[in-house]
């Protein structure tokens, strides 16, 4: 679950606010993988043992595909999308042209393209990169229009703001001033918004104190020294400011 604004938060469970998930579903439901073909080797690539299984399993809809020679050749092809540690500009699935000139603005030809790729290379992308998933329960994925280096750079960032105490504790972990953030089981009430006729885009007054927070152990002046970009679509500051530790866990059932 999460929602793009510039910075991505993902809130697990029972509360949505975009499509996120965690890794390893019903051996039998392969619903969760909403890819298009050309993007399933490098998927799969990324979990052999998933693609063993459905290779396998008369049930798994993109068997055919797995058994394909379009899809090893493809599989050979491209390792990665392009946002992920080790992913070279040979193995990543896309790579771009730049026609026009590059004079005026940087130094070559490569500088061109390597500008573009940093700060307008668009794409699919999936958070969790572990080729190794801990869980019981399989990421869903989803797409999000984010730079991939952008993106990268944000994971490598990240840090955790809530800590879990036991497996499916709250948690939430953000990157450096909370343009991205990620979160699991946590409460946020938006009861006071059905009381507002106004426009809510760009408001920094969604949510106030005790209407946000989670089951875990908050490191307080950790969150507090990345509240430094409070402004609409910049991060999360405006919402997660009012972040605190609860007494029970917001999804007790989880």
């Amino acid at each position: 679950m999460g929602c793009v604004r510039g910075a991505v938060l993902a809130i697990g469970v029972k509360l949505v606010l975009l499509t996120f998930c965690t890794h390893y579903v019903a051996c039998d439901n392969y619903g969760y993988i909403n890819l298009p073909k050309a993007h399933l080797p490098m998927y799969f690539r990324r979990f052999p043992a998933l693609e063993k299984q459905c290779a396998e399993d008369e049930n798994c809809p993109y068997r055919t595909v797995i058994a394909s020679q379009s899809y090893q050749n493809r599989k050979d092809a491209a390792a990665c999308w392009g946002y992920e540690e080790g992913c070279t500009e040979r193995t990543r699935y896309a790579n771009n042209t730049c026609p026009g000139s590059y004079v005026g603005y940087v130094q070559s030809k490569q500088a061109q393209l390597d500008t573009f790729y940093s700060q307008a290379d668009f794409g699919t992308l999936f958070f969790d990169s572990s080729s190794q998933p801990s869980t019981t329960k399989h990421l869903n994925n989803f797409v999000a229009p984010l730079k991939f280096s952008f993106v990268r750079d944000q994971i490598r960032e990240t840090r955790i703001m809530c800590e879990p105490q036991f497996p499916h504790d709250s948690s939430l972990e953000c990157s450096k001033y909370l343009r991205f953030c990620r979160g699991r089981n946590l409460m946020i009430n938006f009861t006071d918004l059905a009381h507002r006729s106004e426009p809510l885009r760009y408001k920094m007054d969604v949510l106030r104190q005790g209407q946000i927070g989670g089951h875990c152990r908050l490191h307080e002046k950790r969150l507090q020294d990345e509240l430094q970009h409070i402004s609409p679509l910049q991060s999360w500051g405006p919402e997660l400011r009012f972040f605190e530790r609860l007494e029970r866990p917001p999804i007790e059932d989880g």
